[in-house]
């Protein structure tokens, strides 16, 4: 129907997202600023991560078409009695100083990689943005 990029967005969690046909495909990117996963359960579908997806257009003779897609991780933390703040998961990696909470920070961005991009890979470079 023309699109360049369908993104929806259902159940409030991470879902797989991919090019399909040269078209942006994302079927989940998250909630954002969800309290849920956050202060209490449930925790299983990791629903204090999110994505942001970015789309770096260029105008062409036939239009604005994507030329780059890229995908940061996003976690949303506790700041406070029921105040949520989102930050990018890279930063938290970067400047956590407990090597346990390092460690399970970097298994949840492998994790959310291997989701999104529908991979099973056991080990990445840890990046601000991944390419889709």
């Amino acid at each position: 129907m023309g699109a360049d990029a369908v993104i929806v967005n259902h159940e409030h969690v991470i879902h797989y997202g991919t090019i399909l046909h040269g078209k942006v495909i994302a079927y989940s990117l998250g909630n954002f600023t969800s309290t849920t996963g956050v202060h209490s359960p449930p925790y299983d579908k990791m629903a204090n991560y999110s994505l942001l997806l970015n789309l770096y257009l260029a105008r062409s003779s036939d239009g604005v078409k994507p030329v780059d897609i890229t995908f940061a991780i996003t976690k949303s933390v506790s700041v406070g009695k029921d105040k949520v703040k989102t930050v990018l998961l890279f930063d938290l990696i970067k400047n956590c100083s407990n090597a346990d909470e390092r460690n399970d920070l970097l298994r949840d961005n492998l994790c959310i990689y291997n989701l999104f991009l529908g991979k099973k890979k056991t080990e990445i470079e840890l990046k601000l943005e991944y390419h889709l």
